[in-house]
């Protein structure tokens, strides 16, 4: 049997989102930006198989987004 666990390799990117922050005062406020983490997609795999997908992902994607993250998770229950 082997060791090697299947979970979830979940794929983020951030983006920046319009903000508008109110200060004292009636209409006073400004405008900035925020940062958002969005998920963009799951693939159900493997441990030892994440790294694989994740570089597949990224470089099918280098176009869209600058910096992609992945986070690989299973869940045990009992």
């Amino acid at each position: 049997m082997s060791d090697d666990i299947f979970g979830q390799l979940c794929f983020y990117a951030f983006v920046d989102v319009p903000s508008v922050q109110f200060h004292n005062g009636v209409g006073d406020y400004s405008h900035s930006t925020k940062p958002k983490r969005v998920r963009l997609a799951t693939v159900y795999c493997k441990r030892s198989e994440s790294a694989t997908y994740f570089l597949e992902f990224k470089s099918a994607n280098a176009m869209l987004f600058k910096r992609v993250v992945a986070e690989f998770s299973f869940t045990e229950a009992l």
